[in-house]
């Protein structure tokens, strides 16, 4: 059985939701949107964007909302996650959502999910979830939370914006932890313990290397306190993802 999971660093990319679609297997899949991590009076819009966006894409999915206040009802939740294929989880407050899955043991219904192979699949707080540990971004104020802890990583999304690169070498030298940042308009695909980077032609105003980056992925770590990075705009075999041997910055 594979375990999958699809996190997209941000951005409104289509060929990068196509790549979804894919990994997925199913032709046209039964998509569960998750927007837990924005307030309930929010959650109906967020999935209004969704289903216009996949809806433009011409998916043939079909797509249901799971608000926050299902929750409770335990039954009910657990007939829509087992009628899915694809669970995506939105934007938003991470650590709050977090907290809020974990109060009713939904935390605990996803990872049943995943090992059942659907899957799991998000952007920004819908990526950073599913790993040990990510950065977080409160107006400005970076800082390292505690994840579902599926994957043994660390990921920062929205690599791009100011600080970022920085705070996640940071991040992974003082836990010890393999890095994974994604820019905009990037994606990782983990199947089991193998991953690839998808981009799009997205581009941004880069903090690191140059002025001008096309999306990308970064997988790094810290040995004998050496900083060791590969970048990778974009992958067609699966790698393995762990701590190896890669060009040194």
């Amino acid at each position: 059985m594979s375990r999958k999971i699809f996190a997209i660093g941000g951005g409104r990319e289509l060929e990068i939701y196509s790549e979804m679609f894919q990994l997925s297997g199913i032709k046209n899949p039964h998509v569960l949107l998750v927007p837990h991590a924005v307030p309930l009076n929010k959650q109906q819009p967020n999935y209004d964007r969704m289903y216009n966006r996949f809806l433009y894409m011409d998916s043939g999915c079909k797509i249901e909302l799971l608000k926050s206040d299902t929750l409770a009802d335990l039954k009910k939740t657990r007939e829509m996650l087992s009628s899915s294929d694809i669970i995506y989880v939105s934007e938003g407050n991470t650590v709050d959502m977090i907290q809020t899955w974990k109060k009713y043991g939904f935390d605990e219904m996803l990872k049943e999910e995943w090992q059942k192979e659907k899957l799991l699949c998000g952007t920004s707080a819908g990526a950073l979830c599913w790993f040990q540990s990510f950065s977080t971004n409160n107006e400005g104020i970076l800082n390292t939370a505690e994840g579902l802890n599926f994957i043994d990583a660390h990921l920062t999304v929205h690599g791009q914006e100011k600080g970022a690169y920085e705070f996640a070498k940071q991040a992974i030298l003082e836990n010890n932890r393999l890095g994974i940042l994604l820019t905009n308009g990037a994606a990782i695909e983990i199947v089991d313990d193998k991953y690839r980077i998808i981009t799009s032609n997205e581009d941004y105003n880069s903090p690191f290397y140059s002025n001008k980056e096309k999306s990308c992925g970064i997988i790094s770590y810290f040995q004998d306190n050496k900083y060791y990075e590969n970048k990778t705009y974009d992958t067609t075999d699966f790698k393995k993802l762990e701590k190896s041997l890669v060009h040194k910055q």
